[in-house]
C-alpha cells in the first residue's frame, strides 16, 4: 500500500512541532539561530516521529519485494532467451 500523501504531510508536522515547542531558537524570519541550542521534543512530536518512521519502513518493505518480483521475473525469462539464442545459432553465457 502506497502512502505518498500521507507522508508528505506527515513530514511536514515534526517541523511545526519542532518550531512550536523552540521558539526561542529561531530568529523573527524563521531562520535556526546560530550557535549551540538545546531542542525540546514533545511527546505528540516523538510519536508523529515514529508513525513516520513505520511509514517509511513500510515503503522500503513494498520496494524490496517489487524489486524481488522483477529480479525472479528476469530470471524466470532466462531459459526462454536461452532457447531463441541456441535456436538462432546463438550462444549464451551466464553469470552470477
Amino acid at each position: 500500500m502506497r502512502e505518498h500523501r500521507r507522508i508528505r504531510r506527515l513530514q511536514r508536522r515534526p517541523d511545526r512541532q519542532r518550531r512550536a515547542n523552540n521558539p526561542e531558537n529561531y530568529l523573527p524570519e524563521g531562520r535556526v539561530k546560530p550557535g549551540p541550542k538545546r531542542w525540546r521534543k514533545s511527546n505528540r512530536q516523538r510519536r508523529t516521529e515514529g508513525v513516520l518512521a513505520e511509514l517509511h519502513r513500510r515503503e522500503a518493505a513494498h520496494r524490496r519485494t517489487l524489486h524481488g518480483r522483477l529480479a525472479n521475473h528476469v530470471l524466470a525469462m532466462g531459459t526462454i532467451l536461452r532457447r531463441k539464442a541456441e535456436s538462432a545459432g546463438g550462444r549464451v553465457i551466464e553469470f552470477p
